[in-house]
């Protein structure tokens, strides 16, 4: 699925568990849930940085205007 702004949506990690576990179970993600919440990391911490460049030229900008 796609969102409107054209970001792949995946399901999350808690909706691919199942919803009964036996007790004394250990249910442990396989390695396709796990490449998933992987990349999903790589995206945020991606973002992040691309925001933090945003931050600085904006701060840089606001500091240039109020010279003006």
């Amino acid at each position: 699925m796609v969102s409107k702004m054209g970001h792949t949506l995946v399901d999350s990690v808690a909706t691919s568990f199942p919803t009964t576990v036996s007790p004394g179970r250990i249910v442990e993600p396989d390695n396709l849930d796990m490449k998933t919440v992987k990349i999903q990391i790589a995206e945020y911490k991606a973002l992040g940085q691309a925001a933090e460049a945003e931050r600085g030229k904006l701060i840089e900008m606001v500091n240039i205007l109020q010279k003006r």
